[in-house]
């Protein structure tokens, strides 16, 4: 994880200003936002930290050439990496009763895509985001555009970094504690309004090119499909994200304690 990295978009630099004020390094702002964010830099000023009011062609040159920066650019310091291990100590020490979703991302290599997942996340309270990707694939959350799109949602829900090779522990992990691994294809019979999701929730979902690996659809429990009119191949990955998530959060649900006896055994992919 980097060190220090830049956000722009208006309300994802508003958001890190209410969220985490103490990891703004420097902020870069056109004289059109400084109204937007007066009160913030001067509480920036006051902490004796620079701001710069910039003119348009400058800030493009801040923000290494993007022509979506909304105006403002803020340097600030990464967020620690959350390690598998982590997340999973973090989510055991919520309330037994409480419901538990984590979207678990599959080669989501665009960061406009995963910032679009964010913000869906953020709308509907996930409590993690899980992005499985291969050893050298860099991290999308110190890309600018990431955080634009994600419209603040990238402060919302945690993001932790899987590598394929912690994936079976991940899974045995989550199996013990009790949740259900939903997966989406366009093969299934199920339809998505048709599942039954249980408390805690893992939702599977793929890149738009190649959709889930033969390895993760055969660790779901459960196959599940969006129908529609068939004129396209299929949603954006964040559409199809926000469909589940909402039909997860209108669905009343069994105790916790209960469903554990009701889950399906997981098939499990051979070594």
């Amino acid at each position: 994880m980097k060190l220090e990295h830049k956000v722009t978009g208006v309300a994802a630099c508003l958001e890190v200003f209410r969220s985490r004020p103490s990891d703004v390094i420097r902020a870069y702002v056109t004289e059109q936002k400084l109204n937007i964010f007066s009160n913030d830099l001067r509480k920036l000023a006051a902490s004796k930290k620079a701001y710069h009011v910039v003119a348009e062609e400058e800030l493009k040159k801040v923000t290494e050439g993007s022509q979506h920066s909304e105006g403002v650019c803020l340097l600030v310091k990464g967020l620690p990496e959350l390690t598998p291990s982590a997340l999973l100590e973090s989510l055991q020490k919520k309330p037994a009763d409480a419901t538990q979703l984590i979207l678990l991302l599959e080669n989501i290599e665009n960061p406009h895509n995963l910032g679009a997942l964010a913000r869906v996340a953020a709308h509907f309270g996930a409590d993690a985001i899980v992005c499985l990707n291969s050893e050298d694939t860099p991290s999308l959350r110190t890309n600018s555009a990431f955080y634009r799109v994600a419209e603040g949602g990238a402060e919302a829900s945690p993001i932790c970094d899987l590598k394929p090779s912690e994936l079976k522990n991940f899974h045995k992990a989550t199996m013990h504690m009790g949740f259900q691994w939903v997966a989406t294809s366009s093969h299934a019979k199920k339809s998505v309004f048709e599942c039954a999701f249980q408390p805690k929730t893992l939702l599977l979902l793929g890149s738009e090119s190649h959709g889930l690996s033969a390895e993760l659809e055969l660790m779901a429990q459960a196959h599940v499909i969006i129908a529609g009119t068939g004129k396209v191949e299929s949603l954006n990955v964040a559409t199809a994200a926000a469909v589940l998530m909402s039909e997860f959060r209108r669905q009343p649900k069994p105790s916790v304690g209960l469903k554990a006896k009701q889950l399906l055994k997981p098939r499990l992919p051979k070594d």
